[in-house]
């Protein structure tokens, strides 16, 4: 084979140089590395294939043969001025506004104290002190709740809980963005019984499970992984739709409820660690994705686009899911503005 005139979207395309980068062994590794020993200057052509390869692993065919070199071209160009530098906020905590200041003159000190401890207790009863956790565009963060439980948001998503659960008391969390939940069944504080509540009103009944939570454009999707959950809609009359493992629920925006069985668990909850992974997954989905999570407006000039359909894993970075779909479908990305994105055919 002759490497001496291959580009970097034909080494992408090569077999053997992407085994020696996802299954390196001895004779991969000896033949690439006295290769670009001898041809220093592919180094930088080698490097792009390598980085590309190392981000994206295809389950679709690549690109046709006959692609042109203009293509790869167009790829880099295009996606490596769309910054992905994105300020991390400080976690904001929030607590509920504390009861008003009341004055009160008493001829004995100790009862007025009696009624201060009192007003205190009431105030706090009513008035929950509340723990705010919101995540940037872009970024993942792990949060550890009172309980022993887990919850993993994605970016763009808010998370709030009480300060603290009574023995006795409901753990009710409230949730918009995306979240992977892992509640624990034997909580360290708070009742077994815990509440995740939605934006639109419904909400999901747990007692120790994992599953995963999307409320991005006004709809609700719920999949679980393992336990059981029961998912309640009060609008449509209290509905509640029991979900085992496996199932996801979706509460779309027209207020109808649509159940999958039998559905891949890992696409739904595998950014927690810093990948994608597709299957059969529409364009559409990759481009809400990258709305919500990520805070870019994505503009797609040809509708057809969001109907094509891609497989693979994937780094969860915005410029390798833009090259991605590049490669994949000789898409052209141009970015309009700071956070806005021109999707073109």
């Amino acid at each position: 084979m002759n490497y001496k005139d291959f580009n970097s979207e034909d080494f992408i395309k090569d077999k053997f140089f992407v085994k020696w980068i996802n299954e390196p062994c001895n004779e991969t590794t000896s033949f690439w590395t006295k290769w670009i020993e001898d041809n220093p200057d592919k180094k930088t052509i080698i490097d792009e294939a390598r980085q590309f390869v190392e981000n994206v692993v295809f389950d679709i065919a690549p690109a046709p043969e006959g692609l042109a070199d203009e293509m790869f071209s167009n790829i880099k160009s295009s996606i490596t001025n769309i910054s992905t530098t994105i300020t991390r906020p400080e976690t904001v905590k929030t607590k509920a506004t504390s009861a008003k200041v009341v004055n009160l003159w008493t001829k004995k000190l100790v009862a007025a104290a009696v009624i201060g401890v009192m007003l205190f207790g009431a105030t706090y009863i009513m008035y929950p002190w509340k723990v705010s956790y919101q995540t940037a565009f872009g970024e993942t963060e792990k949060v550890e709740l009172q309980d022993g439980s887990v919850v993993t948001l994605h970016g763009n998503s808010k998370l709030v809980v009480q300060e603290k659960w009574g023995k006795n008391s409901v753990r009710e969390l409230t949730f918009e963005g995306e979240g992977v939940f892992e509640i624990t069944q034997t909580p360290k504080t708070g009742a077994r019984k815990c509440i995740v509540r939605t934006p639109n009103g419904a909400f999901i009944e747990v007692l120790g499970t994992t599953f995963t939570v999307t409320t991005w454009d006004e709809e609700v999707d719920v999949v679980l992984t393992e336990g059981k959950v029961n998912f309640t809609v009060p609008k449509l009359e209290n509905q509640t739709t029991v979900l085992a493992p496996g199932e996801k629920i979706t509460l779309n925006k027209d207020s109808k409820l649509v159940k999958e069985n039998d559905v891949n668990t890992n696409i739904y909850n595998s950014w927690k660690n810093g990948r994608l992974t597709f299957d059969k997954t529409p364009v559409s989905e990759i481009v809400s994705l990258i709305e919500n999570a990520h805070g870019y407006d994505v503009i797609v000039s040809n509708k057809e686009i969001l109907n094509k359909e891609i497989s693979g894993t994937f780094k969860e970075d915005v410029p390798t899911l833009l090259k991605a779909l590049t490669f994949a479908f000789d898409l052209k990305i141009e970015q309009l503005k700071e956070n806005q994105i021109l999707i073109n055919k």
